[in-house]
């Protein structure tokens, strides 16, 4: 597994980009997302899948890309304002439907990690 992760400080970025991750290393990494230094990982596998987690403190933007379509993650609980986030450096308000709590982008990343994201609630109208 492929993973890079960006490192943020002001306008500034540079991303760090690993090789044969394990599932355990892209857990630590997610850990690392906060919002502000760290806003987006990424990971891809070997056949070509990729998993974009952005955000931080708790609140999360899941998409999976794979054969041609672009899914993202819902949440299990939904409230009714837009929810303001930086993801990839990118501050913006998303639409509660698809803002995720930590455990919910946890359980995507390891089934993503075991070819099981088809299991996760995933959309393509978001």
């Amino acid at each position: 597994m492929k993973l890079s992760i960006d490192n943020r400080v002001s306008n500034l970025n540079t991303d760090s980009l690993f090789f044969n991750i394990e599932k355990k290393e892209a857990f630590d990494y997610l850990e690392k997302l906060d919002g502000n230094h760290h806003t987006l990982l990424s990971l891809e596998r070997n056949d070509g899948a990729i998993m974009l987690i952005g955000g931080g403190n708790e609140q999360y933007i899941v998409t999976v890309t794979c054969r041609d379509n672009i899914l993202t993650l819902l949440a299990n609980e939904v409230g009714t304002d837009e929810i303001e986030l930086c993801a990839g450096g990118q501050y913006a308000n998303f639409p509660p439907q698809i803002v995720v709590e930590k455990n919910l982008a946890q359980t995507a990343l390891n089934q993503f990690y075991d070819f099981k994201e088809n299991t996760l609630n995933l959309s393509d109208e978001y």
